[in-house]
């Protein structure tokens, strides 16, 4: 029995025809790929929860309450919860809301946090800052002559010591005529300067602390819960002609019911 041979056409089809199954093949697989991936990216899309506050920081005044507006928030449906990642004294979130209330026991300064929205679908975290400034407040304390005195208690509160947003201050001494004076403040995280002057109302606050013989106060802010706060350190007497600083004695200022 003889054996036939495929014809030079019959190769050429039967190779073509191979040709032709791998280029449906590779079509299929291409758009089945292309098809899993567009209804994963559409499955993500829609089960991807966001959150928004009309801020990235809220400024509040130290040793006051006050509360951010509520978060938008996108659940994808079912509606959930809300935490602070980490806690801090004085802040609290309204797990329903988003609302960050903070009280009278946040310490001065910047506090970074971040909250996180949550459902069954997933959750989402955003970052934002509440900043307690120091300004403008009020405080009422005094100081005393002994640099080896450690007992605020004993310091008469007979001087008023407001503060103001553009880094200046006023001072007073309560129950003498003329007393008023002015000066300028600084701080960084809970440590405080303050040059002032008193018996001076009609001087620039920034250029006392290049002024001969003026007070200068270096201390600490401390918060006692809810229940008030201090301004507290030591004083000095800062003289140009000669240079001098000389210890004079302790102050301290505090605020509370």
């Amino acid at each position: 029995m003889g054996i036939k041979r495929k014809t030079r056409n019959e190769k050429v089809m039967n190779y073509k025809n191979r040709i032709h199954l791998k280029s449906i093949y590779l079509k299929l697989l291409l758009a089945f790929g292309f098809f899993i991936l567009t209804n994963c990216s559409t499955d993500d899309s829609r089960e991807r929860i966001s959150v928004s506050y009309a801020f990235d920081t809220y400024e509040t005044v130290f040793w006051s309450i006050g509360q951010t507006t509520a978060p938008e928030v996108n659940w994808q449906g079912e509606v959930g919860t809300f935490l602070l990642k980490d806690p801090v004294e004085g802040l609290a979130i309204d797990n329903s809301t988003g609302i960050i209330s903070w009280d009278k026991s946040l310490g001065i300064g910047s506090h970074p946090i971040s909250v996180i929205a949550m459902n069954p679908r997933g959750s989402a975290e955003v970052a934002l800052t509440i900043e307690s400034t120091l300004a403008p407040s009020s405080w009422r304390g005094g100081q005393n002559n002994n640099p080896e005195e450690s007992n605020m208690i004993l310091i008469a509160a007979n001087r008023q010591l407001e503060f103001f947003e553009d880094g200046s201050l006023q001072i007073e001494i309560l129950g003498q005529e003329g007393s008023e004076g002015v000066g300028v403040w600084s701080i960084e995280d809970d440590s405080i300067e303050i040059h002032l002057c008193t018996y001076c109302p009609n001087e620039n606050p920034f250029d006392i602390p290049q002024s001969d013989e003026h007070t200068f106060y270096t201390g600490k802010i401390r918060t006692f819960g809810t229940d008030g706060a201090s301004i507290s350190g030591k004083w000095y007497i800062i003289r140009f002609n000669p240079d001098s600083t000389t210890l004079r004695g302790q102050f301290v200022f505090s605020v509370g019911d």
